[in-house]
């Protein structure tokens, strides 16, 4: 009799991959949860830079915060493809609409462009047309806004590039043609004269004044206050709320919009991690406020005519176009608010009207200083930075704004900070002396922010040298050197420990760059004290050591390129001690040539000019600070930042 044996027990295999990768409780975590593990409906352990679940089962983590997929059409599979609505049943919604209102007409969709060839002339799109209600009386934005899909920009391929077309993009925003009865067109400056840039003032609101007074409203056909009801046979499963506005319905502003989030926001920071508020904050702001979007786009645009030596002029004259636009609803909204308290004498109780409003101007124009970073030779950013101040006066000043305790609205502040105290440490002149205005003090949110304490110290650096400078003042307190040192080593430390949280997503090599550049900022800012305060001679041994440290440091950072944007500044001041130093001179200019080959940012050719000069022209021993103010009184100023 034979005997029936049990079947085996299945062995059970792993799922794939080591499931579990234990995370260090100390390492760095996100502040949210990737995708992946949102989709699959598990706790993600936020690891940087990937999640280790996703690490676990071989998925390809896409990380933390925002991410921008760019589509075409409604849907990228199903029967919504290609579709420009998310309508199923096309020619149903037409005849139900017909009848349901007579005011409301929509023409045939097109075929989806996925299976129609590619030709030089972009079919019609199909719109949605409602009676136009009264012109809107205020700048509005896009998610106060039910925004309705009008036929103003002919939809080109989804692999469509920029082209010039009379003399601009497409006749419109960017690329394609438009409608030319109103549209989002109408919120861009013409093409024609241009804008004075060259000229600075007490207020910094001329330059701004040179726009127009008012800021034409946009069109009815564009923009309904008015409840529009859902269109019958919509897949509801869509998020109407998500649809996007006209503008960002075209390619060529798609491209804009990737280009910053891709290689400009990471140029931005110290180190680009999922947090970079230039990619988190400015991005998701800029979706709700046309003044903060065309800035965007235009620094976009003109960053792609700098990598392309200007051979595409589309680029160059979208971001002219681009630029003007924004500055024509920046000066709507300074002279609303400079009329409502009189520029001279704002209240400090004075209440915003519309917080995201004033932020996204704010940002807006620390958007448009970095325009003027990338190939303009003027000096525009001084009244950028005068109008930016402006905007911190109307709200009661930085320790108001700081008080708020809001991410956007302290990151700008810092942003500006930043910028103004870098601004004050390269351009100096008599008058500047006499009615030099300090820079905004940064926000203290409690948070150990990279390189923020060196610039705090440069910052009273700054205000002693023009109370020195000026006649007029008392001279004040110099504290003596050690002091100083005392300072900036603090300053370093607490640098290098901010630095720890990035640990996770720097490799070894990177690790060793970034404390490199920790050192050349500390002995940056030793030089700039040694010349700005002291004076001291080129044979003064803390000059020579710092000279020396500086140097070195510089030397030893192996990967240049990922640093190189924030390299200009510290060469910039090797170079002010490099007179009748043949040698190093050729160093700083191949460096600086480098940064700008690099990154696309001209703004170290006013720099190379001054120290041409300073190397050529500058008595035995005169400091560079005290050449600069005569440069300045010249009209020649610049900003590395």
């Amino acid at each position: 009799m034979l005997a029936v044996q049990a079947p085996p027990k299945p062995i059970k295999m792993p799922r794939g991959g080591n499931s579990r990768i234990k995370v260090d409780d100390n390492t760095p975590r996100a502040t949210q949860d990737c995708k992946v593990c949102n989709r699959r409906r598990i706790k993600c352990d936020r690891a940087l830079p990937t999640c280790g679940k996703c690490r676990g089962r071989n998925l390809e983590c896409p990380g933390y915060g925002l991410v921008l997929k760019w589509g075409q059409g409604v849907a990228s599979r199903g029967k919504l493809a290609g579709k420009s609505y998310p309508i199923r049943n096309p020619e149903h919604a037409i005849a139900s609409m017909s009848k349901e209102n007579s005011n409301l007409s929509m023409a045939t969709p097109p075929k989806s462009t996925t299976t129609s060839p590619r030709s030089k002339t972009h079919k019609q799109e199909p719109s949605f047309k409602q009676h136009a209600p009264a012109p809107l009386k205020q700048q509005p934005t896009f998610s106060n806004v039910n925004i309705v899909r009008v036929d103003l920009l002919n939809q080109p391929d989804a692999d469509a590039d920029f082209e010039e077309e009379d003399g601009h993009l497409g006749g419109g925003c960017c690329g394609g043609s438009v409608d030319t009865t109103g549209g989002w067109d109408d919120w861009l400056v013409q093409n024609g004269g241009g804008l004075n840039t060259a000229t600075t003032t007490a207020s910094g609101l001329d330059y701004y004044d040179s726009k127009p007074t008012m800021v034409p409203s946009p069109p009815s056909s564009v923009y309904s206050m008015e409840y529009t009801p859902p269109l019958p046979d919509f897949d509801f499963s869509y998020d109407l709320n998500s649809q996007l506005p006209t503008i960002l319905q075209n390619n060529s502003v798609r491209e804009l919009i990737a280009h910053y989030d891709q290689t400009l926001a990471a140029m931005m920071v110290w180190i680009d991690t999922p947090s970079n508020p230039w990619r988190k904050i400015m991005i998701p702001l800029a979706m709700q406020s046309p003044t903060l979007l065309l800035a965007l786009l235009a620094v976009s645009a003109n960053h792609l005519s700098a990598q392309n030596s200007g051979n595409n002029p589309a680029y160059s004259s979208a971001a002219t176009r681009y630029r003007d636009s924004s500055l024509a609803l920046i000066t709507n909204r300074l002279k609303i608010e400079t009329q409502t308290l009189g520029y001279q004498s704002p209240d400090p109780t004075y209440q915003i009207r519309d917080k995201m409003d004033s932020d996204a101007t704010l940002a807006a124009i620390i958007m448009l200083t970095n325009f003027e970073m990338i190939g303009s030779q003027t000096n525009a950013w001084r009244t950028h930075l005068d109008a930016a101040r402006t905007m911190i006066k109307l709200r009661g000043g930085a320790t108001q704004i700081a008080s708020e305790d809001d991410q956007t609205s302290s990151f700008l502040l810092s942003q500006f900070f930043v910028i103004d105290v870098l601004a004050s440490t390269t351009t100096f002149s008599n008058d500047d002396a006499k009615d030099f205005e300090m820079p905004v003090n940064t926000p203290t949110s409690g948070r150990e922010e990279l390189f923020e304490d060196f610039l705090k110290v440069m910052h009273q650096i700054t205000r002693w040298e023009r109370q020195l400078s000026n006649p007029e003042r008392t001279p004040p307190s110099i504290p003596p050197p050690e002091a100083i040192q005392t300072r900036f080593e603090s300053a370093r430390q607490r640098t290098a420990r901010a630095s720890a949280a990035f640990a996770s997503v720097l490799t070894v090599e990177q690790k060793d760059d970034f404390n490199h550049l920790i050192n050349v900022y500390h002995h940056s800012g030793l030089l700039y004290a040694w010349r700005s305060l002291y004076n001291f001679p080129s044979t003064n041994p803390l000059i020579t050591t710092s000279k020396q440290e500086l140097y070195r440091s510089l030397h030893s950072i192996k990967d240049q390129k990922r640093f190189a944007v924030d390299l200009v500044y510290p060469l910039f001041i090797l170079g002010t001690e490099s007179v009748g130093d043949v040698n190093t001179q050729q160093y700083v200019q191949w460096r600086m040539k480098e940064a700008m080959a690099v990154t696309g940012f001209s703004n170290c050719l006013a720099a190379l000019a001054f120290l041409d000069a300073y190397w050529s022209e500058a008595g035995v021993e005169e400091s560079w600070v005290s050449f600069a103010r005569k440069y300045g009184d010249q009209g020649h100023q610049f900003l590395l930042y």
